[in-house]
């Protein structure tokens, strides 16, 4: 009834409907026709070219480049900042700084870090100083078990490395910074990078990848609160039964239930577990009021650092929470900005200073 009184209401209805028929009874070969704008490769094509997105510093960035697959997963991709064109590099190329960004290990997101409202932008800030930046994906703990997650992250700086020339990066400079449980996977890869563990076979894959002769190893680390020893998280947090109810983040990680995970299973994915003198300095910045992830963490990894003779630095922002939230947006903010300005200062000690790569 309602369909049919707008018909009626509609006067013009009528003649209308009648000039689309004899529009639409006109002979196909009479419309005007154009060929379709579109290139044809020579085989399949399983990756699109990135568009490049222009920054208002001269940065440019390339995203969801593809740098990994696997068999039954879905493609790993990275977003790739670059310095501005008319930069010129220094010898050997610009240094690479690789982003692994929190979430739990069971969401997230390369292009988000925190409060950080514009974090791409951040990149390309970083990029602009004469970096070039890769903010990665990889695999979350509900399509892989740890070392699932390591093990991309050391693919992805593996990749990188074998491509350096095709983005005027040094083949030997690099950096890793990670936020939270991207802090987790940043910090296993600066302490365990010459673990056999953390590069487990992929099924399906070919038993030596074209990019493993290129190392996993960096110069540098800038963890943001993160996870250093899954043992002793649970006693630490303000809330220890969010640790230890049998589904928390951590044990979904290692697809067991607390508290019958194997030590070793604990161990292995404790970067507390793998300190020893040949790590490279470390950058560990908390808030000291964390509800989430205590800052006892930072500090028992900086007193692990301490005993094995690796230089570190350890910042306890007063008042901030998780993410660096403070009791007001001023002091979020202000937090916030103060870790960023350390993290960027520190990079441009460890990798462009007179500090010589620890490996």
């Amino acid at each position: 009834m309602a369909h049919r009184h707008r018909l009626n209401r509609s006067a013009g209805a009528a003649p209308a409907m009648l000039a689309l028929a004899c529009a639409a009874a006109v002979p196909i070969h009479a419309q005007p026709r154009s060929a379709p704008d579109l290139t044809v490769a020579d085989a399949v094509v399983e990756e699109s070219p990135p568009h490049p997105i222009a920054f208002s510093n001269g940065a440019t960035a390339l995203p969801g480049l593809v740098y990994a697959r696997r068999p039954g997963f879905r493609p790993l991709t990275l977003d790739l900042y670059r310095p501005p064109a008319q930069t010129t590099p220094p010898a050997g190329g610009f240094p690479l700084i690789v982003y692994v960004h929190g979430g739990a290990w069971l969401g997230g997101s390369p292009r988000l870090a925190g409060a950080i409202a514009d974090f791409p932008a951040t990149l390309a800030g970083l990029a602009a100083r004469g970096y070039v930046v890769a903010s990665i994906s990889y695999r979350l703990s509900a399509e892989a078990k740890f070392p699932a997650q390591i093990d991309d992250l050391r693919t992805a700086l593996r990749w990188l490395r074998a491509g350096a020339s095709r983005y005027r990066m040094h083949p030997a400079r690099a950096a890793i910074w990670g936020a939270s449980a991207g802090g987790h996977l940043a910090a296993l890869a600066a302490a365990g990078c010459e673990n056999g563990a953390f590069d487990p076979p992929q099924p399906g894959a070919a038993p030596e990848r074209p990019d493993k002769a290129a190392s996993a190893c960096v110069d540098t680390a800038v963890i943001w609160y993160g996870v250093f020893d899954l043992a002793a998280i649970a006693a630490q947090a303000g809330r220890p039964m969010a640790h230890r109810a049998p589904d928390a983040p951590e044990w979904r990680l290692l697809g067991c239930v607390y508290p019958t995970c194997l030590r070793e299973a604990v161990t292995l994915a404790s970067p507390i577990s793998h300190v020893d003198a040949k790590d490279p300095p470390m950058l560990l910045i908390a808030g000291d009021s964390d509800k989430i992830v205590p800052s006892e963490q930072s500090r028992q990894m900086a007193a692990a650092l301490d005993r094995a003779g690796v230089r570190n630095r350890l910042i306890l922002i007063p008042g901030a929470d998780h993410s660096f939230i403070g009791p007001t947006s001023a002091q979020t903010r202000k937090a916030t900005v103060s870790a960023v300005e350390a993290t960027f200062a520190w990079f441009d000690t460890m990798l462009k200073g007179k500090d010589k790569a620890r490996r």
